[in-house]
């Protein structure tokens, strides 16, 4: 962490072989963005730092390098829950 609360973050991930179903990925991604609770402001309770503005916020810089993985999402079969489909993308 800098003098002014910014933190930076490097990640370097490479050959990574993934395989993800759509709705886990957007669960995951609804908690991160949307499931962090919200607290009173004379709350005894709340981290420090906490503002309910986003604009007072210290800065969190993240570098996400994904280097020669391969990333492939699929979706289950809606007629048969218990085995995926052989649809996919693959990235």
């Amino acid at each position: 962490m800098y003098p002014d609360g910014n933190k930076y973050f490097n990640v370097d991930i490479s050959n990574l072989k993934l395989f993800l179903h759509p709705y886990s990925f957007l669960m995951i991604d609804h908690f991160f963005r949307e499931g962090m609770p919200l607290y009173d402001n004379n709350s005894k309770d709340k981290p420090n730092e906490y503002s309910e503005d986003v604009e007072d916020l210290t800065e969190m810089n993240l570098v996400f390098k994904l280097s020669d993985s391969l990333i492939c999402f699929a979706d289950l079969d809606i007629g048969n829950q218990s085995s995926p489909s052989s649809f996919g993308i693959a990235c």
